[in-house]
């Protein structure tokens, strides 16, 4: 594991995130289905809105993927580093 610099724009609806060079995520704009969005990722159970991620990619050694057009879920949440 290694230190890496995190850069977040909160600007609703057109959220974005990035690690470093190993993971951007670029929120597009509301989901605009009538379906309930789940995942697994932590604070999901807090009031959010769901979305959907114009890019998600990770590209950090072995592991790397990408994804266009996905669903995802924004919230508040609080990062505490151990």
């Amino acid at each position: 594991m290694q230190p890496a610099e995190i850069e977040i724009d909160h600007t609703p609806r057109r959220q974005w995130f990035r690690v470093k060079d190993a993971v951007t995520v670029r929120i597009s704009g509301p989901y605009a289905g009538d379906e309930t969005v789940t995942c697994v990722i932590p604070g999901h159970a807090q009031p959010g809105e769901e979305v959907v991620a114009e890019e998600l990619k990770v590209a950090n050694g072995q592991l790397q993927f990408e994804y266009e057009g996905v669903c995802g879920y924004a919230a508040n949440f609080e990062y505490r580093s151990t």
